[in-house]
């Protein structure tokens, strides 16, 4: 607990943005910083600073023999009030958002980069016709990235990558061989599969350190003693093409990406299967956290839609 705790009375009427303000100053611990990271000159902070102070009642800061600023202990109460508000405000914010969604069935969705893809492009359009009053709302992120925004309640549910996380409910819904785009100049192409052993010393290009299949290959090759050349990183297809293709190195895809008409045809790469790594998603939700009518009728959809498009693969 703080020595000193500052009284509703004394908080009701603060001015919001002098307390952003504020923040900044007990951060940086200077006027000079804390302008430029607030985009103010220093004049207009140290006004909206004795603007606060005068709400309040107390000094915020002082200065050392030396000169340099240090917060009292006023101050120290006022930043743990503001730490306290920000939190409490975004989790406002994101119940406010959750029922406004509930109510206009609206279901809030985040995916995996790419996962949404291998649904194919009628998904939605098969949505729409089985469930013509479910909206959905939805964007796609790093693999991170869209765990800890269903962690974090940003979203309904989710396409996760595995190794699924031990805070979702998770029905899985697709699984395949991790393959690699090989220039045909390079011996690997004309293997059959590629191992461990077959990456070492080579230049790959995978999506980056926020995304699994990155750690899953990183992890082999060193449970391989295998020692990666360079690692560009790059979620982009595009671009891992091209870096093939220009025989740069390697190129994570799918089978199932490899298969669209714009890669297959290109003569001078081909795709290679690896022998030990896969990668699999599935639908995802919080366990404490009941789903609404719409959401568990999007659910099941998602679940008989991937039995049909992937077959066995989704058992």
């Amino acid at each position: 607990m703080h020595a000193v705790a500052l009284r509703i009375a004394e908080v009701r009427a603060l001015n919001t943005e002098h307390l952003h303000y504020f923040a900044h100053v007990y951060d940086m611990r200077s006027y000079n910083a804390a302008a430029k990271r607030a985009s103010l000159t220093t004049t207009g902070l140290a006004k909206a600073m004795r603007s606060l102070e005068k709400s309040l009642g107390v000094e915020l800061f002082e200065k050392d023999d030396l000169g340099n600023l240090e917060p009292t202990e006023y101050a120290d109460a006022l930043h743990h009030f503001f730490l306290n508000y920000e939190s409490d405000f975004s989790l406002l914010r994101e119940t406010i958002e959750r029922i406004r969604a509930q109510k206009n069935n609206v279901i809030r969705f985040g995916s995996c980069q790419g996962m949404w893809g291998l649904m194919g492009p009628s998904f939605l359009f098969d949505l729409n016709r089985a469930h013509p009053d479910i909206t959905l709302s939805y964007s796609e992120y790093t693999d991170r990235e869209c765990e800890v925004g269903l962690l974090n309640q940003h979203f309904d549910l989710a396409f996760t990558v595995a190794p699924y996380s031990q805070d979702f409910v998770t029905t899985e819904l697709f699984t395949d061989i991790v393959c690699f785009w090989v220039n045909t100049k390079f011996a690997l192409a004309r293997k059959e599969a590629l191992a461990a052993w077959d990456f070492e010393g080579l230049d790959i290009a995978i999506p980056g350190k926020e995304y699994k299949v990155y750690n899953a290959l990183l992890k082999l090759c060193a449970e391989s003693d295998v020692t990666l050349g360079e690692i560009y990183e790059t979620s982009e297809l595009y671009r891992i093409f091209d870096f093939v293709a220009k025989g740069y190195g390697l190129g994570f895809t799918l089978s199932s990406v490899n298969a669209l008409e714009m890669f297959s045809e290109y003569p001078k790469v081909c795709c290679v299967p690896s022998k030990d790594l896969t990668l699999r998603f599935g639908i995802s939700y919080l366990p404490y956290r009941n789903l609404t009518e719409p959401e568990q009728r999007f659910y099941d959809f998602c679940v008989k839609y991937a039995g049909r498009r992937f077959g066995k693969r989704t058992e």
